[in-house]
């Protein structure tokens, strides 16, 4: 792992709660805009989604407050959702969720996936990552 990423995963450790009350913030002061880019989320995953056998394996990697594992779990699979915040991993049990704490450029996967969701978590690797 690069120390980019380094720093960015300790960043996010600082920053986690921040970012996850402004997300509500931001949600709530532009609403149309937030409820559209949701559904248009939501259509995306749906349709990359449509392929895959209901009840299958699914682990999302950088999943924030788990809004996206939620809705993938309502579309009939069985999610894993995860994170390496410690706030983002409480924000997803707040959401009903039971997460894992994992890092996609350390961890071992401990179960085989039928898919891994990843939404805004390439972005922060290297191209050495």
């Amino acid at each position: 792992m690069s120390i980019q990423n380094e720093k960015t995963l300790e960043a996010y450790q600082k920053v986690a709660k921040n970012y996850l009350a402004s997300t509500k913030l931001a949600t709530s002061t532009y609403k149309e805009n937030a409820i559209r880019a949701k559904k248009e989320l939501q259509n995306f995953i749906k349709e990359s989604f449509k392929e895959i056998p209901k009840g299958s394996k699914v682990l999302e990697v950088g999943s924030a407050d788990g809004e996206n594992a939620k809705y993938i779990q309502e579309l009939g699979f069985d999610v894993t959702p995860s994170d390496v915040a410690d706030d983002f991993l409480n924000a997803i049990k707040e959401n009903g969720l039971t997460p894992i704490k994992f890092n996609i450029l350390t961890d071992d996967f401990k179960y085989k996936y039928y898919a891994i969701f990843c939404w805004r978590v390439f972005v922060h690797f290297t191209k050495e990552d």
